[in-house]
């Protein structure tokens, strides 16, 4: 998302997940596996961390329509797909909101349209970032 949206990423060279997550590192970016999200704008200043949005108990169709309105608002999503759990919890990135589909762009597979490769009742929330620069 932060390569996606085109904002310097201020001496993290190359910019990769793995550079990127060394920096991370560096500012405590992480309680134990868990990414934090407040620290990725010590890391990369212009992409900031707005809110996260519930989505359990939602329907397929409301799942959509807010997922698709904040991404039409401009902000970068990260959505949870997989139904988190203590022990797991699969995250992938918005790639684009057609009509009717999401894009995805998924670390664990190849797979682009979000709810054919996910079942959409285990998607249960997102975390959204502006670029600021």
């Amino acid at each position: 998302l932060i390569k996606k949206s085109g904002v310097p990423t201020q001496g993290i060279y190359p910019f990769n997940p793995g550079t990127f997550v060394v920096a991370l590192n560096n500012v405590y970016g992480f309680d134990g596996a868990n990414l934090q999200y407040g620290p990725i704008s010590k890391v990369v200043p212009g992409f900031v961390y707005q809110d996260r949005v519930m989505l359990k108990g939602k329907t397929k169709n409301e799942k959509f329509n807010t997922i698709k309105k904040y991404y039409e608002s401009g902000y970068y999503i990260a959505v949870e797909v997989a139904g988190a759990t203590e022990t797991a919890q699969h995250w992938v990135a918005i790639d684009n909101v057609t009509n009717n589909t999401i894009l995805m762009l998924d670390p664990g597979s190849e797979a682009t349209d979000m709810w054919n490769q996910y079942d959409w009742n285990l998607t249960t929330q997102f975390v959204y970032f502006k670029a600021t620069n």
